[in-house]
């Protein structure tokens, strides 16, 4: 009787860590996705902001400073890019 009681117990602590196990691996996949996304998102931001500030280059209308405050890219980035 008690070995049943010991060895069901057993069972069950084993049953709980696969579990456990499992929600944490879960878990961690999740994290991981939702990073990649955000990572994913900014760069397309950042490929816009690039388009945007090439499109108003090539206008030729707009000084630098003003093509940084519509595109979002900083002076230096916009130097790099006129390279």
């Amino acid at each position: 009787m008690a070995y049943n009681t010991l060895n069901k117990m057993s069972e069950s602590q084993e049953a709980w860590l696969m579990q456990t196990a499992q929600l944490i691996a879960k878990k961690d996949y999740m994290t991981q996705m939702e990073y990649s996304r955000q990572e994913g998102l900014a760069e397309g931001a950042h490929k816009n902001q690039i388009q945007v500030a090439k499109n108003l280059i090539s206008m030729k209308v707009l000084t630098d400073e003003q093509i940084c405050q519509a595109s979002g890219l900083t002076i230096e980035e916009l130097v790099e890019l006129k390279k």
